[in-house]
C-alpha cells in the first residue's frame, strides 16, 4: 500500500478512510470486551464500574483527538464576515 501522503486520487482516500472507520469501530468493541473481561477477572463478579469504563473511553477519545485532530477535514473556514485589515506600505525616497 502507498504512504498517504502519496495518493492523490480523493476516490481512494474516500475508500481508505471508510476502511479506517470500519476498523477503528471494531477495535472499540473489542476494547469494551476485554474491559469487561478484565473487570471480571479482577473483581469476579463481572461488572466493570462505571467509573472505570468512563476514564477509559475518555483516554482513547483524547488520545484520537491528539491523533486525528489537527488533521481533521471538519476544521471550521473563516468567516467573510470578519475582513482583513488592508496594509499600507510606506516608501521613502
Amino acid at each position: 500500500m502507498l504512504p498517504l501522503t502519496e495518493i492523490r486520487d480523493l476516490e481512494v482516500m474516500r475508500q481508505i478512510a471508510v476502511l479506517l472507520e470500519r476498523e477503528n469501530a471494531k477495535l472499540h468493541a473489542k476494547v469494551d470486551t476485554l474491559l469487561t473481561e478484565l473487570a471480571k477477572l479482577r473483581s469476579g463478579d463481572g461488572t466493570p464500574t462505571v467509573e472505570q469504563l468512563a476514564f477509559l473511553r475518555e483516554l482513547l477519545a483524547q488520545r484520537e483527538r491528539t491523533l486525528f485532530g489537527a488533521s481533521s477535514e471538519r476544521r471550521s473556514r473563516p468567516t467573510a464576515a470578519e475582513p482583513t485589515p488592508p496594509v499600507i506600505l510606506i516608501c521613502r525616497i
